[in-house]
């Protein structure tokens, strides 16, 4: 599914990803026009879905099941959503868009979704120079885990509550690792375990 834009039919239905759990899933859209994917992505079975390019709008909530979802970071892969839900052993990965840099508020987010919960022994990775923006809460069961990488941005509206792992990366050398972390929210409860700092509440 390189490029589905004439579909019109994938913008009123609710899609599910159901395939051998060895596939590898692809998502892409080779023009400049955002793609209404469904009421909502909810993904049973799968080894990877990758969003490879272009803009994606799930108008509706996404729940990853099993396997990992993440944006090619080799191109311009931007994906919006409401709520994203990670079950069982369900993984994350925001990468960076092409030629990122050091992530700042000013920063592109490859992702833009609503509540984020994290359950089971899911994980979400913010990866060096990305950007994500959750505008609602951001929820770690125990056993779940979130990680920050150097030069990451990350903005969450809402609260920020830990019961699993959370880990924010500082910096601990020079040129872009020298950058730590940011991970901003309006307020952070930690009754998990934290590596390194906690989230940054704004005042």
């Amino acid at each position: 599914m390189k490029n589905y834009a004439s579909l019109a039919k994938l913008a009123t239905v609710k899609y599910i990803v159901n395939v051998d759990k060895t596939v590898n899933f692809q998502f892409g859209n080779a023009t400049t026009n955002e793609i209404v994917l469904g009421t909502s992505l909810t993904i049973e079975s799968a080894n990877s879905v990758e969003f490879t390019r272009g803009k994606f709008n799930v108008n509706g909530n996404i729940v990853v099941n099993a396997g990992s979802i993440y944006n090619n970071d080799e191109k311009d892969a931007i994906i919006t959503a409401k709520d994203l839900t990670l079950n069982n052993a369900a993984s994350l990965t925001v990468n960076t868009l092409v030629d990122a840099k050091a992530a700042s508020e000013l920063t592109t987010p490859s992702w833009n979704v609503k509540n984020i919960a994290l359950n089971g022994t899911s994980t979400i990775t913010v990866e060096e120079n990305a950007a994500l923006k959750a505008d609602g809460n951001l929820t770690i069961a125990k056993g779940a885990k979130a990680s920050f990488a150097y030069s990451s941005y990350t903005d969450v509206t809402g609260a920020i509550t830990n019961n699993g792992t959370f880990e924010r990366v500082l910096s601990s050398t020079t040129g872009s690792k020298a950058n730590p972390a940011q991970v901003w929210c309006t307020a952070y409860t930690n009754n998990g375990t934290q590596l390194n700092a906690g989230a940054q509440v704004a005042e």
